[in-house]
């Protein structure tokens, strides 16, 4: 989630449908160059992992149902996290930080 998210909200960025906001001690920063860097080098890294994890729990689940069990609720899961990511970088939700 943590690439997906990311992903769209720079893509978002770069289409000026959103802002990323930056802390302060960076009085500087181009926001065009940052999204860019974020986007092609660093969310992909993000992205393969996720999938690769994803296809190793895969790999271990049992043929049958619970497989499709697990399969669909981590479908949900990664639904309702993007909606909620989303309605994050609208700032239509507070920021939760899962530590």
């Amino acid at each position: 989630m943590h690439a997906v998210v990311d992903m769209t909200e720079r893509a978002l960025s770069l289409a000026g449908a959103v802002r990323v906001d930056y802390p302060p001690m960076w009085t500087t920063v181009d926001h065009r160059a940052a999204d860019l860097q974020d986007l092609v080098f660093n969310e992909p890294w993000f992205l393969v992992e996720g999938l690769a994890f994803g296809a190793l729990g895969l790999l271990h689940l049992r043929r049958g149902r619970p497989r499709r069990w697990w399969t669909g609720t981590a479908l949900a899961a990664v639904a309702a996290l993007f909606v909620l990511g989303m309605l994050t970088v609208a700032g239509l939700a507070p920021r939760v930080i899962v530590a």
